[in-house]
């Protein structure tokens, strides 16, 4: 055979092994990747689903008690979706809806970055199904734990759209309103599902003038969808006659940035999901030394692959690279440097980004030995494998919490009911602090690594003075004429209390001018 032949064929199997031509997702990808999420979540999250366990935010059981007070935070689409769901927090309702929103989003994910082996849609199932954003989710604020996914849903649809329908960036925006105002954080998805794409088509040889473009057409409609959620959001305000929260993590945060502090925000937004995997402040599921060994595999796995492509294409996956941390982390800047652990799902996506490369690797390069070719699945895996028992850890924790809550909530009940001249369910009742600042809290121990999750350091499931009410009426049905937690705060600083002792004194319980006070 003439050599230039020969060369011409090496080199033309040299380009497919540099731009692999991705296949479509197929029928059976996606029935797997539906089973491995369905059976992933299951290992992680089946003991939420199975058992009561309501703790913190989660103590609020009857959501139609909390209609204004989300509209108020800007998430006004949350009671429409009650109606759909129903307005009772129950377990297997929300992981049912939760599994099934979280799904959709991971065909979504996986037909946009072109992962495509077994072992690839197995892992990436796994990192999004289970992660501490949607384990502390289920722990601590399970009532929302299905609209945070069907937030997560509508935000990829709408990157699905745009770049799949001709007038999809006219639809787009749309879903990113609706998405808004269900939970505002998961855009950020949104932003990291754009670049791990843009970066995923730069490496299979796609022009980087034209994916650039592409970028900025989603960033737009990113914006666009903002503009047409903070219309919506203040038309639903009006019609429902509330105003705009002013507490944490609310959308009144947003808007009139000062110039002094706008760098400190950049490098806080920019700087948070890198100090969250590599050096993190508070506890995480698996130690920081697993992220930087992916990290080195998934930066050596896109030299190989990029070493070849053009310097404009390079230019672009390195400009992807730069943008991603904070992509990921946006809302930050947004919500002017408001950090909370329900904000960081977006942050998950270093993992899909890990497998892509791993997988993209695999394919075009011939990478030896076996063992470092398995290197990340395995160390993925291994990040599964610990994230599947934190999960199950926090959520026994949260059972026995509610267990010692029941136990200790009946000895006060009684005291209150043998106060002389207090008549259950008519006299008005005043409960002065909260159980985890009672002399009886503790640090449960065999429970210590995790007490310093999100949430989770309490006691007892009755965890702060807002959910006395939710614990008494809702979920132990007792009748209680508790006054307002405004008015508990007030009396608590009021020096008509100050001389009443903490639980378990026996004078905890006293009468004062018609008033019950129970200290705690």
């Amino acid at each position: 055979m003439p050599a230039r032949v020969c060369g011409s064929m090496r080199t033309g199997i040299a380009e497919r092994r540099a731009a692999p031509v991705r296949r479509p997702l197929t029928a059976r990808d996606m029935r797997f990747a539906v089973a491995c999420t369905v059976v992933l979540t299951l290992l992680a999250h089946a003991y939420r689903f199975l058992n009561a366990g309501f703790g913190l935010d989660a103590m609020l059981i009857a959501e139609q008690v909390d209609i204004e007070t989300q509209i108020s935070l800007g998430r006004f689409m949350q009671p429409l979706y009650w109606l759909v769901r129903g307005y009772i927090t129950a377990p297997p309702v929300i992981g049912l809806f939760a599994t099934a929103f979280l799904a959709g989003a991971v065909l979504i994910v996986l037909a946009l970055t072109g992962i495509r082996s077994r072992l690839g849609i197995a892992l990436t199932c796994g990192v999004l199904a289970v992660n501490e954003t949607l384990c502390v989710s289920y722990a601590s604020y399970l009532p929302w734990v299905d609209v945070y996914m069907l937030s997560l849903l509508l935000c990829v649809l709408a990157v699905f759209v745009q770049t799949r329908l001709r007038c999809g960036f006219l639809l787009s925006p749309l879903l990113y309103c609706v998405a808004l105002g269900l939970y505002q954080s998961y855009l950020q998805a949104a932003a990291a599902l754009v670049m791990l794409m843009l970066l995923a088509r730069a490496l299979s040889g796609e022009r980087p003038g034209a994916l650039l473009v592409e970028g900025l057409g989603h960033a737009g409609a990113m914006l666009a969808g903002l503009l047409l959620y903070a219309l919506v959001y203040r038309l639903a305000i009006a019609l429902y006659g509330t105003s705009v929260s002013t507490e944490y993590n609310t959308v009144a945060e947003v808007g009139h940035y000062t110039l002094s502090a706008i760098p400190g925000l950049l490098k806080k937004t920019y700087w948070g999901p890198i100090r969250y995997f590599f050096a993190p402040e508070d506890a995480t599921f698996f130690p920081p030394a697993l992220n930087v060994l992916l990290a080195v595999l998934a930066l050596g796995a896109l030299i190989g692959l990029a070493h070849k492509l053009p310097l404009a294409s390079k230019g672009l996956i390195v400009l992807i690279l730069v943008l991603l941390p904070f992509g990921m982390n946006f809302v930050t800047f947004i919500s002017k440097g408001i950090v909370h652990m329900l904000m960081n799902y977006a942050y998950f996506f270093f993992y899909v980004l890990c497998i892509l490369l791993a997988e993209r690797a695999g394919e075009t390069l011939c990478v030896r030995p076996a063992v470092l070719r398995a290197a990340t699945p395995v160390l993925l895996t291994g990040v599964l494998g610990v994230s599947i028992l934190t999960a199950n850890t926090l959520y026994m924790k949260r059972d026995l919490e509610l267990q010692s809550t029941l136990s200790v909530m009946t000895r006060v009940l009684e005291r209150l009911e043998e106060e002389e001249g207090y008549v259950p369910g008519e006299t008005p009742v005043v409960i002065l602090g909260y159980l985890p600042a009672s002399s009886m809290a503790m640090i449960r121990p065999g429970f210590e690594d995790i007490s310093e999750f999100q949430g989770m350091r309490s006691t007892y499931a009755d965890a702060y003075d807002r959910s006395h009410a939710w614990y008494l009426q809702t979920l132990l049905g007792y009748r209680v004429n508790l006054l307002d937690w405004e008015v508990c705060v007030a009396y608590s600083e009021d020096s008509i209390t100050q001389d009443i002792p903490r639980f378990p004194d026996r004078d905890c319980v006293q009468i004062i001018d018609g008033i019950t006070f129970v200290r705690l």
